[in-house]
């Protein structure tokens, strides 16, 4: 609005050559999420807390016709500022991309979602534990003129996002595929990560499916761990949201959400005294919600309420923190 404003002030002084003043679409772009929230567990005395999950910024732009930068910084992820994204996009118009610096590593579709677009105050175990990294690399994307794919896939430093200066000789390999089709898509991944001299595989597959007021997604994520270091880890995600639109004095949208997912014992790849650590049990939650939404055409307000119930096998002692709760979500976006 502001540089469309400034366009318009200017247009009353001839242009030389009466060409446009082309500058303007190099002006950068900035979007920002803040989701404030208050969780309340149900069991052993029912402790509570309030927490911003996120304060994000991001900032685009364009500095030719054929290359971009995308930064997004994080002031307050429950109370930690982390810098997130910090790439550069080299554009060809033959569909093909590369982009170099620190990214999400392409796997998942649970994972990779901006957090604007969240149905849920948490993410599933897939996104929280499973699939979800940020590292330092490049990676390349390709859309097919020949049909509604695209592939993305990269090569990125083992080490985490926030150490840019050890030196190694194992890296992180992801690659990921999907086919659009009518009001369906189905996508394909496979990444391989070697954080502590043993390396661990996955593979993922998800389905999703909309049509007029519902929403589905289905993801399946395989994870291996090479040479028998552990037993192999089963994640799974399956979701519904439907929506409606109401006339209230707030909120222009009510929508329902529900979700089954759970994931077996696995690790993060780390190991203790030589061997890799479980570092997460195995567990299934069934999760309930409502969402009132107030939405306009580049910014919006939701109000979210979730119920969260856990099932651990017996054997297991239940996480501290990670058990059934109520969570109540204020999320602003623009």
């Amino acid at each position: 609005m502001i540089a469309s404003a400034f366009y318009c002030g200017a247009a009353d002084t001839p242009v030389e050559n009466d060409e446009p003043k082309t500058w303007i679409k190099y002006l950068p772009e900035f979007h920002g999420v803040m989701r404030s929230r208050f969780e309340q567990l149900t069991e052993n005395g029912g402790e509570g807390r309030f927490q911003v999950a996120n304060a994000r910024v991001n900032m685009r732009g364009d500095v030719t016709d054929f290359a971009s930068y995308y930064f997004q910084v994080d002031f307050c992820n429950s109370g930690v500022v982390k810098i997130l994204d910090a790439y550069t996009t080299l554009k060809s118009d033959k569909g093909w991309k590369i982009m170099a610096g620190q990214m999400r590593v392409p796997f998942s579709v649970e994972a990779s979602k901006s957090i604007d677009d969240y149905l849920f105050t948490n993410h599933s175990f897939i996104g929280t534990y499973v699939g979800n990294f940020r590292g330092v690399g490049v990676k390349m994307g390709w859309n097919a003129g020949f049909a509604p794919i695209y592939v993305e896939g990269g090569v990125f430093n083992s080490a985490a996002m926030t150490s840019h200066e050890r030196w190694q000789k194992d890296y992180v390999y992801a690659i990921k595929s999907r086919y659009t089709f009518s009001n369906c898509f189905i996508e394909g991944a496979f990444e391989s990560r070697c954080p502590d001299g043993i390396r661990f595989n996955m593979y993922d597959a998800s389905f999703c499916w909309s049509a007029g007021r519902w929403h589905t997604e289905a993801e399946y994520v395989y994870k291996h761990y090479t040479n028998g270091s552990a037993s192999a880890c089963h994640a799974y995600n399956f979701m519904a949201d439907y929506r409606m639109p109401i006339d209230a004095e707030w909120f222009n949208q009510m929508s329902f959400q529900g979700r089954f997912d759970g994931a077996t014992d696995h690790s993060t790849g780390f190991r203790t005294d030589g061997l890799l650590t479980i570092n997460q049990p195995s567990r299934k939650r069934v999760t309930g919600g409502v969402t009132m939404s107030y939405l306009r055409e580049k910014s919006g307000l939701d109000l979210r309420l979730n119920y969260e119930q856990y099932f651990y096998h017996k054997n297991y002692e239940k996480i501290a923190g990670e058990g059934n709760r109520v969570s109540l979500e204020l999320i602003f976006w623009f």
